[in-house]
């Protein structure tokens, strides 16, 4: 499902993909947060928005929250990060 693992807007020729310029440029922590707020967005909108099947609005979901735990896990900090975080595997599980 190339429209939630790598998205064509997200790819430009002679740039890292977003997310990986995001770390670059921020750091795994702020990055942490936008992966699960992220994530929590789609949850949140699961099959409202018009032509967007909840499959793939709970695709993108997963694929954030899947990113955190390979690549940012370590920076997920603070009470309400780590909260968030649970929430959101309990939501997709």
């Amino acid at each position: 499902m190339e429209k939630v693992n790598h998205p064509e807007h997200y790819q430009q020729e002679g740039k890292k993909e977003c997310i990986w310029q995001m770390i670059e440029d921020y750091g795994k922590r702020v990055t942490a947060v936008f992966c699960l707020t992220s994530a929590y967005k789609y949850l949140y909108r699961e099959g409202n928005k018009p032509d967007t099947p909840a499959e793939e609005d709970r695709a993108k979901a997963k694929w954030y929250l899947d990113f955190v735990d390979k690549h940012l896990f370590s920076s997920v900090q603070g009470v309400n990060t780590v909260q968030l975080y649970r929430d959101i595997r309990r939501e997709l599980k």
